[in-house]
């Protein structure tokens, strides 16, 4: 069974001391939360053989909102050194760090001193998946798509092979919209994360809404 802890204060001058050196070990602690077990070498190559992809980007904390998944925060310290931890939650103006396997709050202020909006996390791809959908695209992945899309829809599951075409699009364009994103119609890793979220795929969530975090909360799914 597990234990309920609070989120215990920490300031800028703990994070810099117990925070990961390396972006690698940063990211083998988030990994569990995706129920894979990564090694030593490059974790994103690791973890594109168990069907996850690596997301980069630069958006902060609304981007990190709305995809409402944990992620690692590149962070620096007080010498301007690079720095990561894993963000497990977030609670009004609070930042709840994993800091040596402990639920940590940190002020969103005092993130702001050291943080840049820079961010790393992990999304589950589809079946066969390589790389963005395309107009004319067709496969597993477009597949993938038509069925998720039905899904959202509550229509009857579509049949044999799908193409990447106009109507499907409008469609996507539709889903970024209501989503907040721009409605380009490209399915890229952001629309995937969303609809990964809108059908219910097996993902780790942010948490949110409590100022108490249970450690198995954090630590696992």
């Amino acid at each position: 069974m597990s234990t309920t802890l609070a989120a215990q204060p920490v300031d800028a001058r703990a994070v810099y001391q117990l925070a990961f050196r390396k972006e690698k070990d940063a990211l083998r602690a988030l990994a569990p939360l995706w129920q894979v077990t990564l090694g030593e070498g490059d974790a994103c190559q690791q973890a594109q053989q168990q069907s996850l992809a690596c997301f980069r980007n630069s958006g902060g904390l609304a981007l990190i909102r709305q995809l409402e998944r944990p992620v690692v925060l590149a962070l620096h310290d007080d010498r301007d050194q690079a720095i990561y931890a894993v963000l497990g939650g977030l609670k009004d103006q609070t930042a709840i760090l994993q800091l040596d396997g402990h639920a940590r709050a940190l002020p969103l202020s005092t993130l702001a001193t050291m943080w840049r909006g820079d961010f790393i996390t992990y999304w589950r791809t589809p079946p066969a998946f390589r790389m963005k959908i395309l107009p004319g695209n067709t496969g597993p992945v477009v597949d993938w798509l038509a069925l998720q899309l039905a899904k959202m829809d509550k229509a009857p599951a579509p049949s044999g092979k799908q193409v990447f075409d106009t109507n499907m699009q409008s469609r996507v364009y539709a889903f970024q919209m209501a989503q907040g994103l721009k409605p380009d119609g490209v399915v890229g890793a952001t629309t995937f994360m969303l609809i990964n979220r809108a059908v219910g795929v097996e993902e780790p969530r942010l948490q949110t809404g409590q100022t108490t975090a249970r450690r198995d909360d954090v630590l696992h799914p």
